[in-house]
């Protein structure tokens, strides 16, 4: 980032949500992004707004201490 002299800046308030119609007629919502420099948006398609690591992930609780498994 510093070689090429790029800035982190939050994407807060640049994510929208949006209903569409899929072409069997079911509603669907989707995530696009705004670009806050450009205007131009970038959707996803129906089904990828969310985080699959996050959905499916399952700590093996086993492996640690049972105090800390309890809070899980």
């Amino acid at each position: 980032m510093q070689k090429k002299k790029l800035t982190i800046t939050s994407g807060e308030g640049n994510l929208e949500d949006h209903q569409i119609t899929m072409s069997n007629g079911e509603k669907a919502t989707i995530t696009a992004f705004r670009n806050p420099n450009t205007g131009a948006v970038t959707s996803t398609g129906a089904g990828w707004n969310y985080n699959p690591g996050k959905v499916n992930w399952k700590p093996d609780l086993s492996r640690y201490d049972k105090d800390i498994a309890k809070l899980f």
